[in-house]
């Protein structure tokens, strides 16, 4: 990463802001500060190493295939609360497990920020967490992609009758395994 002189001695300036209001990371901001004034070019990204690269950003698509997936749970949820004669419907198939934490890190971190934290959280709460905080252990995202194709075919998505959920439910399971 190159920064120009005036960048560094913008970052500099709040770096020095930032070590007197922070006694805890007064060590940090330091060792930042000595290597930003003598432009150590080659440590520039341990001083920000918690910054995704610009490649790594989270796109406006991963975003609302998220809230796709998000919806159809609650309005799984909110379905399954309606309906009496639940018979023929697996339920363990319209759980939300979250996404994996190894290879869906991106996913997970998203969907926990967004219904956890993001102004205030509490969003998506009637759906849960998954299997750990969002984290599933075990890929999900394909099985999600089906479900949500399927979800999406029904006549009114937010409000699902007996023969929507087991077609969503049936969409979980990969053809291989039917």
């Amino acid at each position: 990463m190159n920064l120009s002189r005036a960048e560094r001695w913008i970052l500099v300036n709040q770096l020095t802001i930032l070590e007197i209001l922070d006694e805890k990371e007064k060590e940090y901001y330091k060792d930042t500060l000595e290597i930003l004034e003598r432009g150590y070019e080659g440590l520039y990204d341990s001083c920000i190493q918690f910054i995704y690269p610009d490649h790594e950003t989270f796109s406006q698509e991963k975003s609302e295939l998220v809230f796709n997936i998000l919806n159809m749970f609650s309005a799984i949820v909110q379905s399954l609360e309606k309906i009496e004669d639940k018979s023929g419907i697996d339920k363990n198939l319209l759980v939300f497990n979250g996404f994996d934490g190894n290879n869906e890190t991106d996913y997970m971190s998203f969907a926990n920020f967004y219904c956890s934290q993001y102004e205030g959280g509490g969003k998506y709460s009637e759906i849960g967490q998954g299997v750990d905080h969002f984290n599933s252990h075990f890929p999900y995202l394909e099985t999600y992609k089906r479900m949500l194709k399927s979800w999406q075919q029904c006549d009114d998505r937010f409000d699902l009758n007996k023969d929507d959920l087991i077609q969503i439910a049936n969409a979980s399971i990969h053809t291989a395994n039917r």
